[in-house]
């Protein structure tokens, strides 16, 4: 059980996170409105809506909570990077894609005259001629499926051009590692984070690695982790802070000693 803390009580008997008042501790402590303010005050910067009072407030919290900034370089530039994302078009199928899902389809039915039938031959019931032409039908979307998602797969596979810090643009990275690593790394620029592609081998087997980006502000924000085998490292990591945001990328080991450092490039604005 705990306890809900005066205004003045910073002893052990204070309890839980925000629990206590001004005096009970850390940064977040306060009333049981503060943390819900601080979280309207965080959310109104990510979408740029504060006004001058709410910013001047902000910059006091900011002064007294550490913390805030590390929250925003976590996550305050992702509604930035929205606007550069292109809007949606669906491909429209060429003739020449058209004709020849025609082709796989088949030519169109053509109705027949029913020709005289032998005595005593049992006539096809309609259901099972229904059936097969559901059949039919069946065989001819699944083709269609299977062409426009192949074209639609060719034009998904061409990977976007572009500088550090382009959305979709694969980036080589360049890592300073232990002479024993053998490390070959790539960064994608994505509007909700940056991802890291890491293939490698050299790591001590069994020993538990971890990925870490570090913005140019000293925030360090933990993207993965993985163990080291005797197999080729082939993996890929996410973290939620956009590329321009960060200013190199380390993996540590279980000491927490950086056993390879990346320094990236700025992202030009």
């Amino acid at each position: 059980m705990t306890s809900s803390g005066g205004p003045g009580d910073g002893g052990p008997g204070s309890g839980g996170l925000g629990s206590g008042g001004p005096g009970s501790g850390g940064p977040r402590s306060g009333g049981p409105d503060e943390g819900g303010r601080r979280e309207e005050l965080i959310a109104a910067a990510l979408a740029g809506e504060l006004s001058p009072g709410e910013a001047a407030e902000l910059d006091r919290l900011r002064a007294k909570d550490p913390s805030v900034d590390e929250e925003l370089a976590s996550f305050g530039a992702v509604l930035s990077g929205l606007g550069g994302v292109g809007r949606w078009e669906e491909p429209e199928p060429s003739a020449d894609l058209r004709a020849r899902v025609a082709a796989l389809a088949g030519p169109a039915p053509v109705a027949l005259r029913d020709a005289p039938e032998e005595r005593g031959a049992p006539k096809r019931p309609a259901r099972a001629r229904r059936i097969a032409l559901g059949v039919a039908a069946a065989a001819a979307c699944v083709a269609l499926g299977a062409v426009g998602g192949l074209a639609l797969q060719a034009l998904g596979d061409r990977p976007s051009q572009g500088g550090p810090g382009t959305l979709g643009a694969v980036e080589p990275i360049a890592f300073a590692e232990d002479p024993a690593l053998d490390i070959d790394a790539e960064l994608v620029a994505h509007t909700w984070g940056t991802e890291t592609i890491l293939r490698g081998s050299g790591f001590a087997v069994g020993e538990s690695y971890e990925v870490v980006l570090v913005t140019a502000t000293g925030v360090r924000l933990p993207s993965g982790s993985f163990l080291g085998s005797t197999a080729e490292l082939d993996c890929a990591m996410n973290a939620a802070v956009l590329r321009a945001s960060v200013a190199s990328i380390e993996i540590t080991d279980e000491s927490g000693g950086a056993v390879a450092v990346a320094e990236l490039p700025v992202v030009e604005s």
